[in-house]
């Protein structure tokens, strides 16, 4: 028993693909040999599927937003699927979005622009387009080409500045990328942010006050922040320091050996910047400051209170604690003699 739809289409009650087969063969022999590729759906109810497959949803693609547009166009660029404008409309025939979406060229001739203005893209003598540094840390790490612009224009204004030391600044450079904010500030975050954008004002006029870096900052200085609202980020931040390197990388920014590690540790655990001190004890590395973190030991201060004696010795080991006690000890006095 079947119902005609379309001279491809069969909608069949059976209880196995191989009924379903059967059946073909009594009614229609031909079917098989003529059509390929075509999906038989087994089900309790087809009244349900035939409605379905009579009066289908219009499914619209989003394709052709800019963010997901500027995304797709490098990718294939870096492929080297698309070298000039011509290529786009083969590579569009070849989607799926083709049958959901005409091609817009205004927001092209736009999603171009930008790829070029923001250096995602580099054009040759001849035309064609290459993909450039920045815009393969793009698709290599999987970001939007504006959040790598983000962080491409932060890490250079936080360098021309030198604002490394600055945990408001970092907060804005690092937690800023539009993927990770929301277009709204929520109610219970406003005043947090309204503070956090003074401060961060102070140094850079321009930068917006946004939800996470207001977060972030409370976070690396102590502040308990609820999880919910640092999840997502979290998760992503071993991606996300992959991803600052080889931005800082492209664009020759130096750090000191180190410096990236200690950093994701600190927005990891929500450590603040004294302990960047403990990196000068004789025996620490960037595994040990991350497991004293955890233990609350984040300052010279901590590492040579008795109290936090038996953790010191738990995480640098028998051998190496008294020796890194005693340059902790020093370090603190030579601090407090300055």
């Amino acid at each position: 028993m079947a119902r005609k739809l379309k001279s491809h289409q069969r909608i069949l009650i059976a209880d196995t693909v191989q009924q379903a087969k059967l059946w073909l063969e009594d009614n229609d022999p031909n079917y098989l040999a003529r059509y390929e590729g075509h999906c038989y759906l087994l089900c309790e109810q087809p009244a349900a599927w035939q409605e379905r497959v009579n009066s289908p949803k219009p499914v619209k693609s989003n394709l052709m937003k800019e963010a997901n547009l500027s995304f797709h166009l490098l990718a294939e660029i870096g492929a080297g699927t698309i070298t000039n404008t011509e290529d786009i409309t083969q590579w569009f025939d070849r989607s799926l979005a083709k049958i959901q979406v005409s091609v817009d060229e205004t927001t092209i001739t736009k999603v171009f622009d930008d790829l070029k203005k923001s250096q995602m893209i580099v054009v040759s003598e001849n035309g064609s387009y290459k993909i450039s540094k920045l815009g393969g840390v793009s698709v290599k790490w999987y970001y939007r080409p504006e959040d790598i612009f983000f962080w491409s224009c932060a890490l250079q204004t936080i360098e021309q500045l030198n604002l490394w030391d600055n945990d408001d600044v970092l907060a804005w450079g690092l937690a800023g990328a539009p993927s990770y904010n929301l277009d709204y500030i929520p109610k219970n975050q406003v005043k947090l942010v309204d503070e956090y954008a003074e401060r961060l004002r102070g140094h850079i006029p321009f930068a917006l006050g946004l939800g996470l870096p207001a977060d972030i900052a409370e976070h690396i200085r102590g502040k308990a922040i609820p999880y919910q609202r640092l999840a997502a980020f979290k998760h992503d931040l071993s991606r996300v320091f992959q991803a600052l390197r080889e931005v800082a990388e492209a664009h020759n920014i130096k750090r000191p050996k180190g410096f990236w590690h200690l950093l994701e540790t600190r927005f990891k655990e929500g450590v603040a910047s004294a302990a960047v001190e403990l990196m000068n004890v004789e025996g620490m590395g960037v595994v040990a400051l991350r497991k004293l973190a955890r233990q609350g030991i984040t300052s010279l201060e901590h590492f040579i209170d008795y109290d936090n004696e038996s953790s010191v010795f738990d995480v640098m080991g028998h051998k190496k604690a008294p020796i890194s006690l005693v340059s902790a000890k020093s370090l603190v006095r030579a601090k407090h003699q300055k």
